[in-house]
Order: structure tokens, then C-alpha cells, then sequence
């Protein structure tokens, strides 16, 4: 976020207000992932979630975010 300049409620805004741009799909290491895109500050905001399970059943949420 910071070395792209787009700040926290930029990508609340993605989330709350974005269109699913790509998937969701399974991506090469197994997780679903999908990106969702938003015009936000005059700009378009995409931020790539990816879902992962460990062995153990817990899941944890990756984000990234980049401008188009």
C-alpha cells in the first residue's frame, strides 16, 4: 500500500464498492483468489485476495493492491 501510495480506505472502498474483475479461481498454489477493482480518487484501485487453508484447518486472507 505505501510503496503504491493507496491508503486503507481506498481498499475498504475496493471491497465494499468493486466489481470482481478475475475469478475467483484456484491459483498455482491451490488458493482461491480473485481481484476486485474500484474507481476510487480518479483512479482505478484493484486488490488481489487470495484465500489459503493450512493443514491444520486455519485460513488466513493475503492481500495486494496496485493502481491500473
Amino acid at each position: 500500500m505505501k510503496e503504491r501510495s493507496i491508503s486503507f480506505k481506498q481498499i475498504i472502498c475496493c471491497f465494499e464498492h468493486g466489481d470482481i474483475t478475475e475469478g475467483p479461481f484456484l491459483n498455482i498454489r491451490g488458493n482461491c483468489q480473485m481481484n476486485i477493482t474500484v474507481k476510487s480518487a480518479g483512479e482505478y484501485i484493484t486488490s488481489t485476495v487470495a484465500i489459503r487453508e493450512n493443514e491444520n484447518g486455519e485460513t488466513s486472507i493475503v492481500v495486494t493492491t496496485f493502481k491500473e
